[in-house]
């Protein structure tokens, strides 16, 4: 699936934000290992009136499921496991709660439940994202940096960050 990266720090802590926009919304969140060790997430809604009924999943680069939490009577779920080295895929999604469309009605459904969401924890031997400096009042063409990006094909693909642009942002040129 397209995914985020996970916003990992040098303590192995991470940090990343999203959002449920609709009850079919479903978030994705990307991780690599290095080597063996442990995962510990925790999603939790973040809104004044939160309706997310959080379900975490957590998949394989090859889409299995390793594991899932959906607490009854809580919005928040957390996963904590031991993985072998390679990348793996945390999906948020909203799925409501108990059997409100059958008698006796008990819960509610996903629908019109959206809202802001964060994911915290510590993954061992987790590949760090790249990160730049930008000195300010750097001359346009300098170089900050090099990302390297995989697509899905495992294909690498290389984007140079080269100047800044009005507005904060950046431009982007790719090379071969």
């Amino acid at each position: 699936p397209s995914a985020l990266y996970l916003e990992t720090y040098s303590n192995l802590n991470f940090r990343s934000w999203g959002v449920i926009n609709t009850s079919n919304d479903v978030d994705y969140f990307r991780f690599t290992l290095t080597n063996s060790g442990t995962a510990s997430i925790t999603g939790q809604v973040f809104h004044v009136r939160p309706c997310v009924d959080m379900l975490l999943t957590l998949y394989n680069s090859s889409s299995n499921v390793l594991a899932t939490n959906n607490p009854a009577n809580l919005l928040t779920a957390s996963i904590s496991t031991s993985l072998v080295a390679g990348t793996y895929y945390v999906a948020v999604r909203n799925v409501g709660e108990g059997t409100p469309m059958t008698a006796p009605a008990d819960g509610y459904t996903p629908y019109a439940c959206d809202g802001q969401f964060v994911l915290t924890g510590m993954i061992q031997s987790v590949v760090f994202p790249d990160r730049f400096s930008v000195f300010e009042n750097a001359t346009n063409g300098t170089p900050v940096g090099t990302v390297t990006i995989d697509n899905p094909n495992g294909w690498a693909l290389n984007y140079i960050i080269s100047d800044g642009n009005p507005g904060t942002t950046f431009k982007l040129g790719y090379t071969t």
